[in-house]
């Protein structure tokens, strides 16, 4: 049971981390964009890197976010009736949707991980004029789709815990 609640907690400390420092990234996205539109419309040079960059970042945001949506719950549910629920009936019901959860995430690692490593071995490079090297980016949102399927295998051991009783106290946080 230690292990379990340990294990929860290492990967919503790394979801939390991870979901914090995404707002670095956001006020990056912004402060180019906002330098891209001075660019083209006072100085008449716009820019050739700006907006695809900042498409590949908004990939990194969306994959590395995912986990820390689900750590805070925040993605959406119908919760006309949820929201009413005991925590062990939430846990219940959450658990009976975790293999649609895994199905999904599964397939999307397996097959994000496989393009991520051709990606990296062949180093490939956008086919813009801007040509940037999109490996890294691939293997960001390997990383992120990781990060998400370890969120749900925490909270489906947690669920787990809830619906057998093995713990009382739900704490979405994992703390």
């Amino acid at each position: 049971m230690n292990i379990l609640l340990s294990f929860s907690r290492l990967v919503g400390n790394i979801n939390k981390y991870v979901g914090n420092s995404l707002c670095y990234l956001v006020l990056f996205m912004v402060v180019t964009g906002v330098y891209e539109v001075y660019m083209r419309y006072f100085f008449g040079k716009p820019t050739i890197w700006v907006w695809e960059l900042n498409g590949y970042l908004l990939c990194c945001y969306a994959a590395l976010g995912g986990g820390y949506a689900l750590l805070n719950q925040a993605h959406v549910k119908v919760d006309i009736l949820y929201s009413r629920l005991s925590p062990r009936r939430k846990a219940i019901i959450d658990l009976c949707s975790s293999p649609f959860v895994f199905l999904f995430l599964g397939i999307l690692l397996w097959q994000g991980t496989k393009l991520s490593l051709d990606s990296a071995l062949s180093l490939e490079h956008s086919q813009t004029i801007f040509r940037p090297p999109i490996y890294p980016f691939k293997i960001l949102l390997a990383i992120g789709i990781f990060l998400f399927f370890l969120q749900g295998l925490s909270d489906f051991l947690r669920n787990l815990c809830i619906a057998l009783r093995l713990l009382e106290d739900e704490d979405p946080d994992g703390n």
